[in-house]
């Protein structure tokens, strides 16, 4: 779910601001990021201990993602703001971003950086964060 947004800020960047500026963990994205949540501390693979929490680190994690990513991944609508620091490697930005989530909901490094490699099937503009697993 995190790569699929970051992805889709990242070629729609209005899309991008619009969830930036909006209550956007109350609706669409933050019931899909509370489902996965869910779904990974009922399975035993995330921490449980404190499941709001878990939301609340996840949410920031993909919302401060998804904030740099336009700041510094220039797309054909959006130029690349640099940010006053020294230059950052964007490469692979949705997956790096994605490990570290994993990573904060308790999965091993080598596991969290496997799952945020794996290939996406491809995104369509109607379904691409709508319907993407766990």
């Amino acid at each position: 779910m995190m790569r699929y947004a970051m992805l889709r800020a990242q070629r729609e960047p209005l899309r991008g601001q619009f969830l930036i500026k909006t209550r956007v963990l109350t609706r669409g994205l933050g019931q899909r990021l509370l489902r996965d949540i869910q779904r990974g501390i009922e399975a035993k693979r995330f921490r449980g201990d404190d499941p709001l929490m878990s939301f609340v680190v996840a949410g920031g994690i993909v919302l401060a993602s998804i904030s740099v990513w336009l700041h510094l991944a220039p797309s054909s609508e959006w130029p690349a703001t640099p940010l006053p620091l020294p230059p950052f490697n964007t490469d692979h930005l949705p997956e790096r971003a994605a490990a570290e989530l994993l990573l904060a909901l308790g999965l091993s490094r080598q596991e969290a950086e496997e799952i945020a490699g794996r290939p996406l099937p491809p995104m369509d503009d109607a379904s691409s964060t709508a319907n993407t697993a766990p």
